[in-house]
């Protein structure tokens, strides 16, 4: 559970099944959530009521220096050729954004998506991302690729 009104990482690492809980009025802002399949990551994002939380990823810096500028907001690392794991929105508010004009979402682009794979990775076959219950998921940088789960 995020604790406090604005809180600030630089880097959430999900290892096995995590369940982040944003409480009415709190903040997480962080440049990267490293979310891969060979940890088993599974991400499961919720409110707590219909003015939850939210949840800021945000892989890129105004003056230009990027740190993870290979890697998705949410999801796998840049360097890595290992795919994403799963991310769950449980009615939360998340807003991913990688560089803008870059690859977009479950790309495998120059640099990485904004939720999905880095530079050299997508979501990982066996995992997948889902928004329920009315979740706002806001992605910015580039194409925003989505399908349904029967085709």
């Amino acid at each position: 559970m995020v604790k406090g009104s604005d809180v600030s990482r630089k880097v959430l690492v999900i290892f096995g099944t995590v369940h982040l809980v944003l409480p009415d009025g709190s903040k997480l802002t962080c440049n990267h959530i490293k979310l891969e399949a060979r940890n088993n990551a599974i991400l499961h994002v919720h409110g707590q009521s219909s003015f939850p939380g939210k949840l800021n990823v945000i892989n890129y810096s105004p003056d230009g220096t990027r740190e993870y500028k290979d890697a998705a907001a949410i999801g796998s690392g840049g360097g890595e050729v290992n795919g994403s794991g799963s991310l769950y929105v449980h009615s939360a508010d998340i807003l991913a954004e990688q560089e803008s004009g870059k690859e977009g979402l479950f790309s495998k682009g120059s640099n990485g998506s904004a939720i999905g794979g880095g530079k050299r990775s997508g979501i990982d076959p066996n995992h997948q991302v889902v928004v329920y219950d009315g979740g706002d998921v806001h992605i910015y940088g580039g194409d925003v690729k989505a399908c349904h789960p029967e085709g």
